[in-house]
């Protein structure tokens, strides 16, 4: 889009676009790190979730600890995607 902007309109530079590009790269950077933060820190506090999230790796793990997860592994995280959820929104709430 940028580019595409560039192109039609010429008011727009190169520079500006690799600018825009990094503020996009760093921005996504910063609330991802951000967002796993907070979701460890949350699982520190709160031994019960931790325990369900440990349960549910366990399941879709089994004995095999050191094998990679795949794609199917975490389509299987559904608890686990529902607290990154719950403590993400926790975290825009308290960076606001």
């Amino acid at each position: 889009m940028l580019l595409e902007h560039h192109l039609q309109m010429k008011d727009f530079s190169e520079e500006d676009i690799i600018e825009e590009l990094i503020t996009f790269i760093v921005a996504g950077y910063d609330t991802t790190s951000a967002a796993i933060t907070w979701t460890l820190f949350m699982l520190g506090l709160y031994s019960d979730v931790q325990k369900k999230v440990h349960e549910e790796l366990d399941w879709i793990f089994g004995e095999d600890v050191k094998r990679p997860a795949t794609e199917d592994d975490l389509k299987d995280m559904k608890y686990l995607e529902c607290v990154i959820k719950i403590f993400g929104v926790y975290t825009v709430a308290t960076e606001a």
